[in-house]
């Protein structure tokens, strides 16, 4: 469960993402990339909330704790973007980088 402060650092740095990228043309091909524990509940939500047109790629590391996910898609909007982050970061332990 996340604690007050770390949901309003969340919606801080959304807000900042959000910013950079109203400042780009749309649409356009958009990284995304998370790290996360290597629990197969965890990554099926970080799935489920990736682009399905998107190119996903994967990369565990070397003691396999955790899992990088990369995907590249085109993206319509800033807010589009704003909305996989959000979704993939609300699950425990993802890391948006």
């Amino acid at each position: 469960m996340l604690t007050q402060q770390q949901i309003a650092d969340m919606r801080s740095g959304m807000e900042r993402l959000r910013q950079k990228l109203m400042a780009e043309k749309w649409p356009q091909k958009y990284m995304f990339k998370f790290v996360m524990p290597n629990e197969k509940a965890k990554l099926d939500s970080v799935l489920e909330a990736l682009p399905q047109n998107g190119d996903i790629r994967f990369r565990n590391s070397s003691g396999d704790k955790f899992v990088c996910v990369t995907c590249v898609a085109t993206m319509t909007s800033a807010d589009a973007v704003i909305d996989v982050t959000s979704k993939a970061c609300a699950v425990e332990g993802v890391i948006s980088l």
